[in-house]
C-alpha cells in the first residue's frame, strides 16, 4: 500500500489518485492524527475498505470512484506533537547551518498569501504557536 502526503497530496489529491495507479491513499494537511489512525487499523489487520469511509483528511478510490472524506480539523495544541529536537531524532550538531545556527519550530502555519509558497495554504491562512515552555525547552536541547 503507498500513502501519499504533503502539499502535492493536499492539493492535486484527484489528480494523483487518477494518474498515478500505484498510489493508494492521499493524506491531506495535517497527517499526524490520519496516518496514525491508517496504519493502526493496517496493523490490526481491520482491513480499509469498511473503515476508510470514516477516516478524516484521505482520498482513495473505491469502485472506480475517487473519494474525498471530510476535511480533518486542525491540531489545535500543536504542544501535543513530539519535539524531533528533545526526543533526539534530530541531533543539534546535524543542524547547524553554515553559520553555526540552528533553526526551531515556534509555530505552525502562516497567515501570509504569498504565491510561491504553500504553507499558508496548507494552515488555511492560520497560525498556531507552541508554548513558551516548548520553545524554551527546544532552545536548551
Amino acid at each position: 500500500m503507498i500513502i501519499a502526503g504533503g502539499p502535492t497530496a493536499t492539493f492535486s489529491d484527484k489528480y494523483l489518485l487518477k494518474d498515478m495507479p500505484e498510489i493508494d491513499i492521499c493524506v491531506r494537511g495535517e497527517g499526524e492524527y490520519t496516518t496514525f489512525e491508517l496504519i493502526e487499523h493496517l496493523k490490526n489487520n481491520d482491513g480499509l475498505s469498511n473503515i476508510i469511509s470514516n477516516i478524516k483528511g484521505v482520498t482513495y478510490r473505491k469502485n472506480g470512484n475517487i473519494i474525498r472524506n471530510q476535511n480533518r480539523p486542525f491540531i489545535k495544541e500543536i504542544d501535543i506533537i513530539p519535539s524531533p529536537y528533545l526526543t533526539g531524532i534530530l541531533k543539534p550538531e546535524d543542524l547547524l547551518n553554515q553559520n553555526g545556527e540552528i533553526s526551531i519550530l515556534t509555530s505552525r502555519g502562516c497567515v501570509y498569501r504569498c504565491t510561491y509558497c504553500n504553507f499558508s495554504a496548507m494552515s488555511r491562512h492560520t497560525i498556531r504557536y507552541h508554548s513558551i515552555d516548548r520553545v524554551m525547552s527546544q532552545c536548551k536541547f
